[in-house]
């Protein structure tokens, strides 16, 4: 079971930080969300307001144990129970030379039917207990959702919906059937996703005839005229890296040799997303992937604008991506930027040359340098199977993603090089550890905390890399990984899918190494293990760490904590169709298999652009 916590905004807080009169006008709020006494995320600080707008959604895990605990409280008395599993949402008011003083405090009790937007007032806490506040005031609007395959089902007369929340987070039948949540720009809402990771798995009633039925009713040809399907497309922009960019920074000798690059994505003027800076390099490597959802208008000129004259014009959608120079103490110096159109078919690893932008701009700036490799890919258009364009030739009869688009390749998540499509391969899946190794000291030379990443091999080569999450024994990582296997590796996922035989010493597997990231010294390993790849996937695993074999290149002697993993095997051109049993692959009604593609989501705003 995941758990999906909105948290909206606030209003009417407590002012905590003083003016130059010494009068208490305002506060630097922020939420952190807490499950068992356990951090499991926090929204940005908002500066100097005491109404902040977050919009950010945290994403947490229960086992099987609270799942059955929260499915089984039916009235408003089990909730109220001691044992029944809970979040506790404390606000600080961020500090930089104090520590950060609490606000006020919330507990919400986990009901399988989730909270719709609801607004709660802050709480003072018990006494004695560690967030308790003597003084506190102002309300949270939050609102949660429960993604489980094991909900109760909500009758819904006929109408389908791909929302796995709406069995928890529908009270009536006359709400509508497009649930959404704004992320912090304008129009955007939230993806529809299912617990699984790799893939939104589409329900039997979402296709009538092979197509999409847009919400009209099932199993009646399409004429129920309850309310048409939303067409919203969602669009991800990957970027990959840059070259030769503008140096910015001095070295001791005053002389221009290097930036510490960033990139900022801008559709129609508002901010959907940054990458993580890069320290000291003018050839920056990122491989970030952005997520934003077009409206119905602006759909449409995507789907019909797809000549190239068409994308020229200045009225088609396009992404505004401006590079930065991160600064410390001073305003982040402009790099360049670059406008991309929105092509239907997408852009596959286009390198875009950098520009300084229309003089008294924004983000003008007098001199650039350099080149950007973006890709942009359709992700989601419900009418994708009924929209026709202008060449009437052509029929978008299958979705951006679909395997079979001779245009469309996965997102690149890393790897080194682009493989074949129809090749076999695995894609893992890294979402979070807990109860690490401590390898940091404190001021008083006490281990409390490390700088953990996680590094993923496939037969003694490096896959990929997860981001470092600072001082934390619990990070979240969210992060994906490909790797394409031989067809003879194949052969032995799809023959070992016991338990015995994935054991087996020739069975391919990943290995993942945990390290705590040091500067100034080589990174200390926390622990290994050994993740056999599944014919079948693996959804949302815990593993225990190992210390590895004595004398092996990560040796450990001292190891504790778990991971959090999930995979998923595509066999491509290898498999055969009717024996693929993949629970993972999504199903039209002819019988067809399309091939998943992997997203790594970070819900968490704070881990995408603050770690580093």
């Amino acid at each position: 079971m995941n758990v999906f916590i909105t948290v909206h905004k606030a209003t009417n807080l407590l002012a905590k930080d003083r003016n130059v009169f010494g009068k208490r006008t305002s506060s630097d709020p922020y939420v952190k969300v807490f499950y068992k006494g356990e951090a499991i995320g926090k929204t940005p600080t908002k500066k100097k307001t005491l109404n902040p707008s977050w919009e950010h959604i945290l994403q947490h895990s229960l086992g099987d144990y609270e799942e059955k605990t929260i499915l089984a409280a039916k009235t408003p008395a089990c909730l109220k129970r001691p044992n029944h599993p809970s979040l506790l949402l404390v606000v600080f008011d961020h500090d930089i030379a104090s520590k950060d003083d609490v606000l006020g405090q919330i507990t919400i009790p986990i009901s399988y039917k989730g909270v719709e937007k609801q607004w709660l007032t802050l709480q003072k806490g018990e006494p004695k207990t560690k967030y308790f506040c003597p003084n506190t005031q102002g309300k949270v609007l939050i609102s949660i959702q429960i993604a489980s395959t094991k909900l109760p089902p909500v009758p819904t007369e006929g109408r389908s919906s791909s929302n796995p929340f709406a069995a928890a987070a529908r009270s009536s039948e006359n709400e509508s059937d497009d649930e959404s949540i704004e992320l912090g720009f304008k129009k955007k809402r939230q993806k529809v996703k299912s617990s699984n990771p790799f893939t939104n798995a589409k329900s039997d009633e979402d296709s009538v005839d092979g197509s999409v039925d847009g919400g009209h009713g099932s199993g009646s040809g399409g004429n129920n005229k309850e309310g048409p399907l939303s067409a919203e497309i969602d669009v991800a922009i990957t970027l990959h890296k840059a070259t030769n960019l503008l140096a910015k920074d001095r070295n001791m000798m005053g002389k221009h040799t290097t930036s510490d690059p960033y990139v900022k994505v801008f559709y129609n003027g508002d901010s959907i997303g940054k990458t993580f800076f890069k320290k000291k390099t003018l050839a920056p490597v990122w491989n970030q992937t952005l997520e934003h959802v077009i409206d119905e208008d602006e759909a449409g000129l995507i789907r019909n604008g797809q000549d190239a004259y068409s994308l020229t014009r200045p009225n088609h959608p396009s992404f505004l991506l401006v590079l930065y120079d991160h600064d410390n103490g001073s305003a982040d110096d402009i790099l360049g930027q670059v406008t991309i159109p929105i092509a239907y078919k997408g852009s596959e690893r286009e390198w875009c040359k950098l520009e300084t932008g229309e003089p008294k701009s924004k983000y003008y700036c007098k001199k650039t340098s350099g080149e950007i490799q973006v890709s942009i890919k359709i992700t989601s258009d419900p009418l994708s199977h009924t929209v026709r364009v202008h060449d009437a030739k052509k029929k978008i009869s299958e979705s951006a993603f679909d395997d079979e688009s001779s245009d469309d390749e996965s997102l690149d998540f890393g790897k080194k090089k682009r493989q074949s499509d129809d090749a076999p391969k695995a894609t893992i899946v890294l979402h979070q550890a807990a109860n690490l190794l401590a390898l940091d000291c404190n001021i008083v030379g006490k281990h409390t905390t490390s700088d953990p990443y996680a590094l993923v091999f496939y037969k003694g080569e490096k896959v990929g890399k997860t981001p470092v999450k600072k001082k934390t024994l619990n990070p979240e990582w969210n992060s994906g990984f490909e790797q394409v296997v031989s067809d003879e590796e194949a052969e032995l996922i799809k023959k070992g899918q016991d338990a015995y035989s994935m054991k087996q010493p020739g069975h391919p597997s990943f290995l993942l190494v945990l390290f705590d990231h040091d500067n100034g010294s080589s990174d200390d390993v926390l622990g290994v293990v050994t993740v056999p790849i599944s014919y079948n996937g693996i959804e949302n695993q815990w593993y225990t760490l190992e210390r590895g074999k004595p004398n092996s290149k990560y040796h450990c002697k001292k190891t504790q904590g778990e991971i959090q993993v999930s995979i998923q095997f595509s066999p491509g051109a290898f498999g055969d169709e009717s024996d693929n049993e993949n629970p993972f692959a999504d199903s039209d009604s002819d019988g067809s298999d399309d091939e998943n593609e992997m997203k790594a989501i970070c819900f968490s705003e704070d881990a995408k652009f603050d770690e580093e």
